[in-house]
């Protein structure tokens, strides 16, 4: 009976994300932004700021099938010293019959699962800071918050491993653009 109910709210919480990323309205003005990696690398790219918010609708449009290497992607604020937090969309190696949403603690390898969805399913996620060092991520209408210790963005980026992702209406936008879209040499570097 614990395992209907828990089967329950992992429907109900992936009905929730899924209705929150239906688009609403026209066609997103913004281009969106592709990046890839081979699996086991690892490719940042830049945003534009270091905002408060970092916000997109994820997409995974096409993944090695690899023993080793789960195909992520996320939105990261730098907080130092090369350490990331915000929050991450990958395919678990071990059931990579989904996607699964995590916020990213600094200084660890996986995320924290808070929500789950289709493998094929566009997921609006977003990843907020606050200058008391408040993290809180989100993933349609589901939420999880950490207070991280001295806490302060010095950037942002987006990333992506072991596959291929498509970011739209992504808030702040990639560094590097030519005529209003993003530069495709700008993920590879």
């Amino acid at each position: 009976m614990l395992a209907r109910a828990r089967s329950a709210a992992r429907t109900a919480a992936a009905a929730a994300i899924l209705a929150s990323s239906a688009t609403a309205g026209g066609a997103d003005p913004a281009a969106p932004f592709h990046c890839e990696a081979p699996g086991g690398d690892y490719t940042p790219t830049p945003l534009a700021d270091a905002r408060r918010t970092l916000a997109a609708r994820i997409r995974l449009t096409a993944t090695e099938r690899d023993r080793t290497w789960a195909p992520t992607a996320g939105l990261l604020f730098v907080l130092g010293d090369k350490r990331h937090a915000g929050v991450q969309v990958y395919v678990p190696v071990e059931r990579p019959d989904g996607l699964l949403i995590g916020l990213r603690r600094p200084g660890t390898d996986r995320p924290e699962v808070f929500a789950r969805t289709a493998l094929n399913a566009p997921v609006d996620v977003e990843a907020r800071l606050d200058d008391n060092g408040l993290l809180t991520v989100a993933a349609g209408t589901i939420t999880k918050s950490v207070r991280l210790k001295g806490a302060a963005a010095t950037g942002a980026i987006l990333m992506c491993s072991s596959g291929a992702f498509t970011f739209e209406r992504l808030s702040p936008p990639p560094e590097a653009t030519i005529d209003g879209g993003t530069d495709p040499a700008s993920s590879t570097d």
